[in-house]
């Protein structure tokens, strides 16, 4: 941007082009603070006045910096220089996207309301408004008002937003509809992102079931769609199918390797199984891929250890980091590791340790303050004993 600066400068008076040319480069070059400062410059120099496309770029500035209040300036500014030039729906659009990512409900509300023509769009940022803003009724009314009354067709995005509402609200009929329109329009199996959507919803809806129809009806799936699955089975506790999607993924998924989100629903499952055979096969996958250095791989990897039965495993595991790439997930899952085996003694000393060794980077969290408290009445024989005797345990 800075030889796009020097050549603006040339100029002794730059038009409108120039200007925006400037703003929108450094909205989309992400400098959304030099957008800001180069707008601000038009408008007290006052020679040229901004047109649409100008404001478009410097309210995109704003909600990259989701700086409402920059934008509710820029919002006044068109409102009383509406005469100069006309208010684009594209404008229109911006303000609604700038309102909606801010949680300025009401804003949008109010701008959407008097906004005689609206496109897919403007309606589609609306639901999302609702959607992320807390209002996932209001979402879904709005979005069978689009259909019934808007006469406005639906596009993937509006239709994943709705879903995500039908899935905050554990709506299942509603999000069946939104199903039905989506074969109806031969989305289901050609669209990942909508079809990730629908397998989130059904999951979290409790029908594990259809969202596995869904996903096996995907004519391709990348790492998002796999782990979505993969979480969503273990969330509805069908650990065995879990393990049996991540072999399908090894064997069948076209080359598509796990991410760190998959990794943890595995393990997690692998957990639940307590196959200790399994856990030893997982860790030896995530050496191989790479995964030692993620820490939320590491600690669910101590986890499933220690819940298998293979708590000198997980010692190992957790050994091998380095102490300062340990955090405080790392030494929570070892924590509780040794609290599922009755390890008192180990524990205390370990927490001693994390304090003294990693003071200035680590703090014990509401997670480990439980742990250390109830494993003070449980002594390394697995019979309760009073505060005192725990704390000796240290001495």
């Amino acid at each position: 941007m800075d030889d796009a600066l020097r050549v603006f400068k040339e100029y002794h008076k730059p038009d409108i082009v120039l200007w925006t040319s400037l703003i929108s480069g450094y909205e989309q070059n992400g400098e959304p603070k030099g957008s800001l400062t180069v707008f601000a410059e038009l408008i007290r120099c006052n020679v040229v006045g901004p047109d649409n496309v100008t404001l478009i770029s410097a309210v995109s500035a704003c909600t990259q910096l989701l700086d409402m209040n920059a934008g509710r300036s820029i919002h006044g500014f068109t409102i009383r220089r509406k005469r100069s030039f006309d208010l684009s729906l594209p404008l229109v659009n911006s303000f609604l996207n700038l309102y909606a990512k801010t949680g300025a409900l009401m804003a949008a509300e109010i701008l959407f309301s008097i906004t005689e023509q609206k496109d897919v769009i403007s309606w589609g940022t609306m639901i999302s408004c609702y959607a992320h803003n807390g209002a996932a009724k209001q979402a879904m009314d709005l979005f069978n008002q689009m259909i019934h009354r808007g006469g406005v067709e639906p596009n993937s995005v509006s239709l994943i937003t709705t879903l995500q509402a039908c899935e905050a609200t554990g709506s299942i009929l509603e999000g069946r509809k939104i199903h039905k329109l989506v074969i109806q329009k031969g989305f289901e199996s050609s669209d990942i992102f909508l079809s990730t959507a629908l397998i989130d919803m059904y999951m979290n809806c409790g029908c594990p079931s259809e969202a596995i129809m869904v996903f096996e009806r995907m004519s391709k799936k990348d790492a998002i769609a796999w782990s979505s699955v993969l979480h969503g089975c273990v969330h509805n506790k069908m650990a065995q199918k879990s393990m049996t999607i991540f072999h399908d993924m090894l064997t069948l998924g076209s080359g598509i390797k796990p991410d760190s989100t998959a990794m943890v629903s595995v393990l997690t499952a692998c957990s639940e199984l307590g196959n200790l055979q399994q856990a030893c096969c997982l860790h030896g996958h995530i050496t191989k891929c790479g995964f030692k250095n993620d820490n939320f791989v590491g600690a669910s990897l101590i986890e499933c250890h220690a819940k298998c039965g293979g708590l000198g495993d997980a010692i190992g595991i957790f050994e091998e980091i380095k102490e300062e790439d340990k955090d405080v997930v790392i030494w929570s899952s070892m924590l509780a590791a040794y609290g599922m085996h009755g390890k008192a003694k180990e524990s205390i000393s370990l927490f001693s340790q994390m304090m003294t060794q990693s003071s200035t980077t680590v703090r014990p969290n509401e997670s480990q303050s439980i742990i250390l408290h109830w494993l003070t009445f449980w002594d390394a024989r697995g019979s309760w004993t009073s505060p005192s005797a725990a704390a000796s345990l240290v001495g």
